[in-house]
C-alpha cells in the first residue's frame, strides 16, 4: 500500500525511519528487505547494528522463489530473469562490503542456515566472555 500511495521514494524514507529506530535497540535480529542497502545512510546504520549477515542468493534461485509472487511492486510488469539480475548486480557488491558474514543458501535448509548462524553468534558470545 505505501509504494501505491507513496511510491518507492516514501517507502525507503519509512524503512530509513523504523531502522534508526530497531538500531537503537539491544539483542534483537533484523530482517530487512533487498532495497535498503542501497542507502548509504542506511548501511552505515547497519554497519554500527551488531553481526551483520548476508544471506547470499543467486538470481536463478530468486527467480524460482518469487515467479508467481505478485506482492513486490519492485518486480511487477517486467521481465523478472532481467530484473532479478539488475537488482542483483546493484545490490550484490553494497551487502558484501556491509556484511560481517556471508552465508551462501544455494542447497541450503532453512535449519542449516540458522545452525550456520546461531554457531556464529554463539563464538561472538564466548569470545566476549
Amino acid at each position: 500500500m505505501i509504494f501505491e500511495f507513496e511510491g518507492e521514494t516514501g517507502f525507503r524514507e519509512r524503512e530509513t525511519k523504523l531502522l534508526s529506530e530497531i538500531a537503537l535497540k539491544k539483542n534483537h535480529i533484523v530482517s530487512t528487505g533487498g532495497g535498503i542497502i542501497l542507502s548509504k545512510y542506511n548501511r552505515d546504520i547497519i554497519t554500527n547494528s551488531g553481526i551483520i549477515f548476508y544471506l547470499k542468493t543467486q538470481p536463478a534461485e530468486l527467480l524460482a522463489r518469487l515467479q508467481n509472487d505478485k506482492t513486490r511492486p519492485l518486480l511487477q510488469g517486467t521481465n523478472l530473469k532481467e530484473k532479478l539480475n539488475t537488482i542483483y548486480a546493484e545490490r550484490c557488491a553494497l551487502y558484501e562490503m556491509t556484511a560481517d558474514y556471508i552465508i551462501e543458501t544455494k542447497n541450503k535448509k532453512i535449519s542449516q542456515i540458522v545452525s550456520n548462524i546461531e554457531e556464529i553468534i554463539s563464538a561472538h558470545e564466548n569470545y566476549k566472555n
